[in-house]
């Protein structure tokens, strides 16, 4: 086995390459000639007793085996080769220089991209900031090729001298090699041109230790065309490789990024023509016709847009590469209705977008994938808007207590918020479902692991205190208050950054829903829309304990106490907490159907009596049935139908479709074809079903028993005004014109719900099975077919407490409902002063009353407000006699230490 040395094998491929254009001269085959003076010098050496094979072996050699033609290639005998390393200061230097040139090959070329890709993989910081390099794992794809196609390219050709290259790699290796280096040139020309504006200051930045990371796609541009030459210089005794073939590669990286950008422009264009079509401001001479506009640009986006493209615009992002070139985004206000109607669901209900690489690891990523917006525009405000960076619900417990025959149930939901922004404090935002009938009786903070009770008092008074607290002096306060029937609003504020936690505990006290006399559901509460995300695995830590029988408890271990109360315990995911499937069933003494709880607060004498009382149905001539149109509706139309198979004969119906205006597919007396028609549908976006109500209840109005059924999915964005409906509602609602029943088939919230909250003449259909079965009860108590238990609670005089000939001594929480009841009658009859000063008393929050957690006295006395004693709030476990006491002398002592009093010294107590 020879062994060559690198100066001899340069030597032989430096003398081949010159013979090449005498052999064509002579009309000899080049190629072929030079593989045959190749051969014999090959041969010459196997045939010679040397060992190492060297540059003056290769030139003797040659000068045997060449043809007499060669004689007029100039020789290089005087001028021989200096093999890399071979000695001499031209060589040494030659060497150095060769070595620095890679080393800045590799650093701008494959270490600058690979960090550059990861520290905005990490951060974000150029898609929050400028633009969103990656914003689909196709655009990480091609970027992540360009680092490795580069060292790759080095390592196979371009880290050895170009002979060497190529005696040692194929033709077709290069060929392949030569089409890799166009592509990501290409893909490196396209963002070097997008950051082009950004690189003078990238330079200046670099005096300052600033501004590599910008300068990342120039550096891989030149690095690429340096890698290009090395290629096309690993073929000089090969024919010359074709240009055609780099720039195909490099044609088709820029082919494939506009076919990835031609959808993000294309939903970008149409929603800028959607918004104009939408645009408040703008004169409107023809309704319809703008209805028509606004229609054919959002069937265009839900057949054809990019809904990546839409969610960005909902947070006030751009999409990314061709964002610079495009005109300004749409608002976000028009962002968030037109990703409503295009899929259907609020675009806080999914997760915020992350960008290619958030998607692809969510583990390294997790922070920013379940986050959001860096900045909180909605601070202090009345909406909970879109989910927000960091910030996320760590803990969360459930406990409850139950008693079906008292028909009330008491459940405390504790939560613990974290905020892991580096820089930020964060304000936590949930609407929360309650209950049917429900309200909330206790909020609680914990202040340096102290708990601290709230104060309870009129909703502008608690919302100003919050507002003053909370955003200007940025302390630590927590305000509930109502955002539409049997909804909550909570708002938690500061949660520190870095790490920082806030605890806070709602108390919701409510009426179990009665299943006649024998059952009574303990139906959950549940987040309805929230701007914070769950940590991963989160479950909810659920404990139950009743003195009655709980009838199949899914998913709950049981357990007993010596006091003969069971309990019930467990985990369960967020997913379905507020689902019929979560309810809880008790089963109940039927013949319990009176009893007598205490007297409202400060009234001597006066006791609450509830009693079970049997509501029959009446059957209404008219049924006006508005269906929502919104894709989220699609599983429930066969449920629809079901129900209306057992219409009675005799009542007329019609059937109203919400779905990109009004339709009304069906009015006749037979259900039958009309539970056809509606197993027909289909759910179509997000729709508005504010048109259809009205027309629903004018068709219904005719009849003075007429009634409209409301079935629908969440409404996420109001998209026209409800005054219109809210009037007739006002007018006729006492009876006087057609009740709304309205049915909500999924959990989320809805605008249209929220802005009809206090209306006498709007009824919730409690959910306590499935929608078919729930729907076919109502029809069947409209039928006469079936009765329905409701409680009634009122106020009578003289009654002694704790026994009478009909009825036993209940728990409080039956006064706190009678209260609810009152305040809503109150309420209607405009009595707001009355209604919020009995709220007030009674610790609830309702329509006219709220309740804020203070930081210190200092702050309640500021705001007018007094926290409420300890003693009086509701409290799982409840304590016995004992426990109470205990209780007692805590939270007295307890004030005693905030007040600085020090009890024991002569004279009295002393403030110190």
């Amino acid at each position: 086995m020879k062994t060559w040395t690198t100066a001899a094998q340069r030597a032989l491929d430096h003398e081949l390459e010159k013979m090449r254009l005498a052999a064509a001269e002579s009309g000899a085959d080049p190629d072929e000639v030079l593989e045959d003076l190749r051969r014999h010098v090959t041969e010459e050496a196997n045939a010679s007793g040397v060992s190492v094979v060297t540059e003056d072996d290769v030139r003797r050699w040659l000068a045997r085996v060449a043809p007499p033609w060669a004689a007029r290639v100039e020789s290089t005998a005087t001028a021989p080769l200096k093999p890399v390393g071979s000695g001499g200061a031209k060589g040494t230097g030659g060497e150095v220089g060769a070595r620095l040139l890679d080393f800045v090959l590799l650093l701008f070329g494959v270490a600058l991209p690979l960090i550059t890709l990861g520290i905005e993989a990490r951060s974000h910081l150029c898609a929050r900031e400028i633009l969103d390099p990656l914003p689909s794992g196709w655009h990480g794809l091609l970027v992540g090729m360009v680092p490795v196609v580069h060292f790759l390219t080095w390592w196979r050709v371009g880290r050895r001298r170009t002979a060497e290259a190529g005696g040692r790699v194929s033709e077709g290796e290069l060929r392949r090699w030569w089409v890799l280096n166009g592509w990501v040139t290409g893909v490196a020309a396209v963002y070097a041109a997008l950051f082009l504006p950004l690189t003078p200051f990238a330079v200046v930045g670099v005096i300052f230790g600033l501004g590599l990371l910008a300068l990342a796609p120039l550096g891989a541009l030149v690095s690429g065309l340096v890698l290009r030459s090395r290629v096309a210089g690993a073929c000089l005794d090969r024919r010359p490789l074709p240009r055609l073939g780099w720039w195909s590669g490099c044609v088709g990286a820029w082919v494939v990024l506009l076919l990835l950008a031609v959808p993000g422009v294309i939903t970008q264009h149409w929603m800028q023509r959607a918004e104009l079509a939408l645009d408040p401001e703008a004169e409107v001479t023809d309704v319809s016709r703008r209805s028509a506009e606004v229609h054919e640009w959002v069937e265009k986006l839900r057949d054809w847009g990019d809904g990546e493209t839409l969610l960005r615009a909902c947070y006030g992002r751009r999409k990314g590469l061709w964002s610079v070139v495009l005109p300004e985004p749409v608002r976000i206000e028009t962002a968030r209705e037109l990703h409503y109607r295009v899929t259907g669901r609020a675009f806080n209900a999914v997760p915020p977008p992350s960008g290619a690489l958030g998607r692809v690891n969510r583990g390294w990523m997790e922070e920013f994938a379940e986050g959001g917006d860096e900045w909180d525009s909605a601070l202090g405000g009345e909406a909970v808007a879109g989910r927000v960076r960091g910030l996320s619900m760590q803990d969360s417990r459930l406990d409850a207590l139950a008693n079906a025959e008292e028909g009330w149930a008491y459940v405390e939901w504790t939560m613990e918020f974290h905020n892991s922004h580096e820089r930020l404090q964060r304000e936590a935002r949930a609407q929360i479902q309650l209950p049917p009938g429900a309200v909330v009786s206790r909020l609680t903070l914990w202040v340096n692991g102290e708990e601290r009770e709230a104060a309870f008092a009129g909703r502008a008074e608690v919302r100003a205190a919050y507002q003053k607290v909370a955003v200007v002096q940025r302390r630590d306060p927590v305000l509930v208050t109502t955002c539409g029937p049997d909804r909550v609003l909570m708002q938690c504020f500061p949660i520190p950054s870095g790490g920082g936690r806030m605890r806070v505990r709602l108390g919701i006290t409510a009426p179990m829903a009665p299943r006649g006399l024998e059952e009574g559901v303990l139906i959950w509460p549940c987040f309805l829309e929230r701007n914070f995300a769950l940590a991963r695995g989160l479950e909810h830590s659920v404990w139950v304990e009743s003195k009655q029988t709980l009838k199949a408890p899914e998913g709950l271990q049981s357990t007993a106490d010596e006091r003969g109360r069971s309990g019930w315990r467990g985990s369960w995911p967020d997913v379905g907490l507020g689902e019929t499937r979560r309810n809880l069933v008790f089963l109940r003494d039927r013949t319990v159907t009176e009893l007598w709880a205490p007297g409202p607060n400060g009234s001597e004498g006066r006791r609450v009596r509830q009693r079970w009382a049997q509501v029959m149905g009446n059957k209404p001539r008219r049924l006006a049935l508005v269906l929502d149109g919104s894709v989220g509706m699609a599983p429930f139309y066969r449920d629809v139908a079901s129900a209306l198979e057992g219409m009675p004969a005799d009542m007329e119906l019609a059937v109203f479709l919400a779905q990109d205006g009004v339709r009304r597919v069906f009015t006749d007396l037979n259900g039958a074809r009309a539970a056809e028609a509606v197993r027909r549908m289909e759910g179509r976006g997000g729709q508005d079903n504010v048109g259809a109500l009205v027309q629903a209840w004018e068709w219904a109005a005719v009849e003075a028993s007429g009634v409209v059924l409301w079935v629908h999915g969440p409404q996420a964005v109001a998209l026209q005004p409800t005054g219109p409906l809210r009037q007739r509602l006002e007018w006729r609602g006492d009876g006087r014109g057609p009740a709304l029943h309205e049915i909500q088939v999924r959990l989320g919230p809805d605008r249209v719900v929220e802005a009809l909250d206090g209306l006498e003449a709007v009824q919730r259909v409690p959910r306590l099975g499935t929608v078919g079965e729930d729907l076919e009860s109502l029809v069947a108590w409209w039928a006469g077919r079936g009765a329905r238990w409701e409680y009634v609670r009122e106020v009578q005089e003289g009654m002694a407490p704790g026994t009478t000939e009909s009825g036993v001594g209940v728990s409080r929480h039956v006064t706190r409902l009678w209260a609810a009841d009152e305040i809503r009658r109150l309420v209607r009859a405009r009595r707001v002063s009355e209604a919020s000063k009995l709220g007030a008393a009674h610790q609830l929050v309702t329509r006219v009353t709220g309740a804020v957690v203070l930081e210190t006295q200092q702050q309640y006395a500021d705001a007018g407000l007094h926290p409420v004693d300890p003693l009086t709030v509701p409290v799982v476990p409840e304590p016995r006699i004992p426990g109470l006491l205990v209780l007692g002398m805590v939270v007295l002592l307890a004030r005693a230490k905030r007040a600085g009093v020090r009890p024991g010294a002569r004279g009295g107590a002393r403030r110190g």
